[in-house]
């Protein structure tokens, strides 16, 4: 018996639920009336980096150490917080590998670089996009070709291309990933496949709005692809699934997404009321927006082109060319010679920082550990309070509403022994809301990534579908956790359950001739040795650093 886990990023219950009704997801929809079906809940925040980690390895942040795409260390530099090295739990995959199991490995998000499995690995979206070596076994990569042209979904929108130009790459790339699957499927015939199709989260963050009626920027108007690239891409994705499980035979199936989404509508610039509320101090006034854009742009466009001969090919040199590309260049220089959360911050006076966009979360600027630390830790507590009483009385000026809907302690978040590492207020915005980093002159803006509408964001409730041999039918929605998905898997190979784990076994969806046939066992025998040791060049780890920067994680 083989076991199957295919990812869609980001998906979520409305949109599928109204394709349902129409009869327009056949594969899922067969899924869900012969098994079990339900909301996987994701970790808080519900961002991709700590969700697939928890997904994989049945545990909470505060065990695995993955909390973010970055991390940052004591001297306040951002460094990639979300690849295998960082990884500090052995992930489904090692542990079936060590039963003797084979495995395949497609386009998870946080996995680069490549590790020796029994089976095969492609990474996915942290891949650098010059990478030359980003699978296992190595010469795969050799036939697939630059990551960035033949497997990234993405490089339209950070280049600046059209909506019908990032449509077409979504779907081109998807057509190339489910190739791939299947190919290597044919190839291996592993016992277990986890692979994921990426494009449903692209998608949804920036044509959200065309698709969900409610949003404030909804045009009815619209053109006939923007309204409808959404479902098109699910129906196009359902039917690739049709074809990776064809090939699969008979298989345990999970679809899985990492968490859902909901509307995006305004960014909350929460240094502004960081600085205002005298938290945060900067050395002189923030840089103008348009000095920002183009450094920002500069460092984008050097950072995805440079080490290539590209700028060269596209821009014929001259003195006007050489100045721009000299300026450029010193820009992305100027970001990774210093490689600081912010130069303009007045560590000396700074009592509390922003943490990042996609954790939406804060940091204590701690004395003891940060470099240049003012916070004595025994007023971090009560700091810690002060600060979180305070995000729930931020209202948009706009409309008078609280934006954050609540704000916790990383204690109150996470258990284990990388807790030190996570960012110490978690803060989780009302739907419509996210927190983003800048000094614009005013507190909340329409919602923008890469110069582009964004309309679409992260939600904690994603889906889960569970179909096969070892499952039982049941139309019933359930309740899971992401934790789950680990010890669910390992029960249904017969093997045994790390007592680390966080997540449990669903029962609830197992068949009751399987469960009253396997007894449930735990062993303290898969242990942190067992997760295998990745390290990385210097040249990988600039790489990875200049391909998160220029996605706009740093």
């Amino acid at each position: 018996m083989t076991t199957t886990i295919l990812g869609l990023d980001g998906a979520d219950w409305q949109i599928i639920d109204s394709l349902l009704e129409r009869g327009e997801l056949p594969v899922l929809g067969g899924l869900i009336e012969k098994g079990c079906h339900g909301t996987l809940h994701s970790t808080t925040p519900p961002n991709s980096p700590p969700a697939w980690a928890s997904m994989i390895t049945g545990v909470n942040p505060g065990k695995h150490n993955i909390f973010d795409f970055t991390y940052i260390d004591e001297s306040y530099k951002r460094s990639g917080g979300c690849d295998v090295p960082h990884r500090l739990r052995p992930p489904l995959w090692q542990i079936l590998n060590r039963f003797g199991m084979s495995t395949g490995v497609v386009n998870l998000p946080i996995h680069y670089p490549a590790e020796p499995v029994n089976g095969f690995v492609i990474c996915g979206l942290v891949t650098p996009w010059s990478a030359e070596v980003f699978t296992y076994p190595p010469e795969i990569s050799r036939e697939i070709g630059n990551p960035a042209d033949h497997w990234l979904i993405g490089q339209t929108l950070v280049r600046g291309g059209s909506p019908k130009e990032f449509l077409e790459e979504i779907r081109e790339k998807t057509r190339t990933q489910t190739d791939w699957i299947l190919r290597l499927q044919k190839e291996h015939r592993p016992d277990f496949l986890m692979a994921v199709f990426d494009g449903t989260d692209k998608l949804q963050h920036f044509f959200w709005k065309h698709w969900d009626k409610t949003h404030s920027r909804h045009d009815p108007r619209a053109a006939r692809e923007l309204r409808e690239a959404i479902p098109d891409y699910y129906r196009y994705v359902d039917a690739c699934l049709g074809e990776v499980l064809r090939a699969r035979g008979e298989t345990d199936v999970f679809i899985v997404s990492d968490h859902g989404f909901t509307r995006m509508e305004r960014d909350v610039f929460i240094e502004n009321w960081l600085i205002e509320n005298g938290y945060l101090r900067l050395k002189s006034a923030p840089p103008s927006a348009t000095q920002k854009q183009f450094e920002k742009t500069g460092r984008s466009i050097w950072n995805t082109f440079a080490g290539n001969g590209t700028l060269k090919s596209i821009l014929k040199r001259n003195k006007l060319t050489n100045w721009l590309i000299g300026r450029i260049k010193n820009k992305a220089e100027e970001s990774e010679n210093a490689s600081k959360l912010n130069q303009n911050v007045d560590w000396s006076a700074t009592r509390v920082f922003f943490a990042g966009v996609s954790s939406q979360s804060l940091q204590v600027n701690l004395k003891g550990r940060q470099t240049f630390g003012i916070v004595e830790p025994e007023e971090y507590e009560s700091l810690v309070r002060e600060v979180i009483d305070g995000l729930g009385k931020i209202l948009d000026p706009i409309n008078g509403k609280p934006v954050v809907r609540a704000a916790h302690g990383k204690d109150e978040i996470y258990h284990g022994s990388w807790m030190e590492n996570a960012a110490d207020v978690i803060v989780i915005t009302e739907d419509g809301y996210s927190l983003q980093e800048g000094f614009p002159g005013h507190l909340v803006a329409e919602s923008n990534l890469y110069g582009t509408d964004r309309s679409g964001g992260h939600r904690p409730e994603g889906i889960f579908i569970a179909c096969g041999p070892n499952i039982r039918s049941n139309p019933v929605r359930m309740e899971a956790r992401i934790t789950d998905i680990t010890p669910t898997v390992l029960y249904l190979n017969q093997l045994p359950i790390p007592d680390y784990a966080d997540g449990s076994v669903l029962t609830d969806l197992v068949d009751e001739t399987y469960l009253a046939s396997n007894p449930l066992e735990i062993t303290d025998q898969i242990t942190l040795s067992q997760s295998k040791s990745v390290e990385m060049t210097p040249e990988e780890k600039e790489l990875l650093e200049n391909h998160l920067r220029a996605l706009g994680y740093f």
